[in-house]
């Protein structure tokens, strides 16, 4: 029996932010794929250039003796030839070189198995019972924002969110109700080359709501590099709702002695 966790992703609008992530070749991927190598040790892909059975068509012309639908124009495959981009078989038919050095690697698949629990030794364990490895903090960060981005973790528990956030250069805010995720948090992002506090504001009203009647809130400024303000750090507290007590319609009975 598996176990997995699932992540979604929620947008507003179609206007939402999306960036393929790539993780890198198998080693078995590079040695099928791959085989070829040039006079400079470099690997690369022979991909074939005819546009036999593609869809739309291609480009009739000769080349090298062998006319045929190409896939690109003659101006194209002249640019090719002279950055030595091809590569021609034992008859004559004539190739791409596609270097491995150039490829991003294989597109992130929708199972996310590589990453591993974070090991007892490891440098970014703070010992939090539901700390979430950085590799996949940054992963999804890296997916769904962009640089100068403000994200937002509502229960930031180990700060792992806010800490990834900020070594990638976005803007962030974190809350949690518990005192223990906050100095967790707090200390992590100070422990953070070029990170200082900002400062800590008085305990103020927040708002009500029908469970929490009145939320307090302390809140911890964050600054980076040059003092540019990178993060606010938030404790919310509050008194849990009580329902009001019924009342009897009797009197009450005063009990006496004597």
């Amino acid at each position: 029996m598996v176990s997995a966790l699932l992540i979604y992703l929620y947008s507003k609008g179609d206007a939402r932010t999306w960036n393929q992530q790539y993780v890198p070749y198998t080693e078995q991927y590079i040695e099928d794929q791959y085989r070829y190598v040039d006079e400079n040790g470099r690997r690369f892909l022979s991909r074939s250039l005819s546009a036999s059975g593609l869809q739309g068509g291609g480009y009739d012309y000769e080349w090298k003796g062998v006319k045929r639908s190409w896939r690109c124009p003659r101006s194209t495959m002249e640019r090719y030839e002279a950055e030595d981009r091809l590569t021609y078989t034992g008859k004559g038919l004539v190739r791409y070189k596609q270097y491995l050095e150039e490829m991003p690697g294989l597109p992130v698949q929708s199972i996310w198995d590589n990453f591993p629990k974070i090991h007892h030794l490891a440098h970014e364990r703070v010992a939090y019972p539901t700390q979430k490895p950085e590799a996949l903090l940054e992963r999804i960060i890296k997916t769904s924002s962009s640089e100068g981005d403000l994200l937002l973790d509502c229960f930031c528990g180990s700060g792992t969110t806010a800490a990834v956030a900020k070594k990638l250069n976005r803007h962030w805010v974190a809350a949690d109700l518990s005192r223990f995720a906050i100095h967790t948090t707090r200390k992590r992002l100070l422990s953070l080359p070029g990170v200082k506090c900002q400062g800590r504001s008085k305990t103020r009203p927040l708002g009500r709501s029908k469970s929490r009647p009145v939320q307090y809130g302390r809140r911890l400024g964050i600054v980076g590099e040059e003092g540019v303000w990178s993060g606010g750090l938030r404790r919310l507290q509050g008194g849990a709702f009580r329902p009001e007590r019924k009342t009897s319609s009797s009197p009450r009975r005063v009990r006496r002695s004597g």
